[in-house]
Order: C-alpha cells, then structure tokens, then sequence
C-alpha cells in the first residue's frame, strides 16, 4: 500500500535524554515525578522577576510614568537621578 501512496510513513521519533546517576536514584526514591522534571531543576530563574503589584501598578508605562513623572515605585535617590537632566548646550 505504501508503493501505491508513494510515501512512506514514518513514525515520529521520541527524543530520548539520559539521567545522571543521582537523578535516577532521586527518581526511584520519589523526589521527582518524571524524568523531564530532572531537566528543568536546575534552571536559572528570570533575570528581573515581576511582581503582581508592580505589574499593575507600572502597566504601559517605561521607568517614567505620565507626563514625565517617575514612578513611585523608585526610592527618592533614584527618581532624583533620573530627573537630573543635563543642560541644553545649544542648538543641535
């Protein structure tokens, strides 16, 4: 039947990873559920991680909120930083 279609269909090919010694013994005692969860453990966290609050609070909005006020989220040494703009030395 396969000559008559032309194709030959073939199965899918199941990416196989091989566990260190101590994560199977760490899968056999029940630390971890599946062996996938041994690959992941040890990933980095995110960079800069986002909490809820400042999420809604900073929602569309950059390090300066609306009409170029800093956010209050900013301790007042670094709001008076960002709002330290040097002087218009003349026509560009």
């Amino acid at each position: 039947m396969n000559r008559i279609m032309g194709k030959t269909s073939k199965p899918k090919a199941k990416r196989v990873v091989r566990l260190s010694r101590v994560d199977q013994e760490r899968l056999m005692r029940g630390e971890i559920a599946t062996p996938e969860e041994a690959l992941h453990i040890h990933d980095a966290p995110p960079v800069r991680p986002e909490f809820p609050a400042q999420r809604d609070a900073n929602q569309g909005m950059g390090t300066y909120g609306r009409a170029g006020q800093a956010n209050k989220s900013l301790s007042p040494h670094e709001r008076e930083l960002l709002e330290n703009l040097p002087p218009h030395f003349g026509k560009i």
